[in-house]
């Protein structure tokens, strides 16, 4: 969970390589999926605006699956994931 752009770049100076994904949903969307939302005022709700992402996924309309394939297909398209022998069958 990185939300502020200094955890962002702490990540990226640490940690050689490292995809960083932002996985959003509109508010409505996810008041719907989890109900009242809280502390939406907080920096942690709005500081991420701020940091860079390799990929940022927009769920509002989409399944947990249709989400994963497109993580599965970045990685993979950037060399970062390999499609092993169980996952093909």
């Amino acid at each position: 969970d990185v939300r502020l752009p200094l955890e962002a770049q702490y990540l990226r100076d640490h940690i050689y390589g490292i995809t960083l994904v932002r996985v959003f949903a509109s508010a409505e969307a996810r008041t719907q999926r989890r109900g009242t939302l809280q502390g939406t005022s907080d920096i942690t709700e709005y500081g991420y605006a701020e940091a860079t992402f390799d990929l940022e996924i927009d769920t509002t309309n989409l399944t947990a699956e249709e989400s994963y394939a497109i993580l599965k297909r970045h990685m993979t398209d950037n060399g970062k994931w390999s499609v092993s022998d169980r996952e093909e069958s």
